[in-house]
């Protein structure tokens, strides 16, 4: 009898970002031990940085266009859900990673 926990109905995720990104704010924390939603605030600012430079890197190395990619990190920096990328979620490193991907695929391999 009794009620079901959450999860064991199905509707729970099974595509999150996991464990990486814990491992990696675990690990920064322990060598600057700041507030966990300082620390978050401060990683994840970096990599959309990061991510906002690739970005423009590969729109220009694919579509050699510089107002494309402006108008992309116009948008991206300044959108209406651009505040996703500086808090505990990982949606920075994702997006990161995935603009790393996408410009080492072409050849052009950038921060590693």
């Amino acid at each position: 009898m009794g009620g079901t926990s959450v999860g064991d109905k199905g509707d729970s995720s099974e595509w999150a970002f996991f464990p990486f990104y814990p491992m990696l704010m675990k690990g920064i924390h322990m060598i600057f031990p700041l507030n966990y939603d300082i620390l978050a605030f401060m990683v994840n600012s970096l990599f959309f940085a990061m991510a906002l430079v690739l970005a423009v890197k590969y729109i220009l190395l694919t579509r050699d266009d510089l107002v494309h990619a402006l108008v992309f990190v116009f948008l991206m920096a300044f959108g209406v859900y651009n505040f996703y990328f500086s808090l505990l979620y990982t949606e920075a490193l994702f997006i990161f990673l995935l603009l790393h991907f996408f410009t080492a695929w072409n050849g052009n391999i950038i921060f590693g």
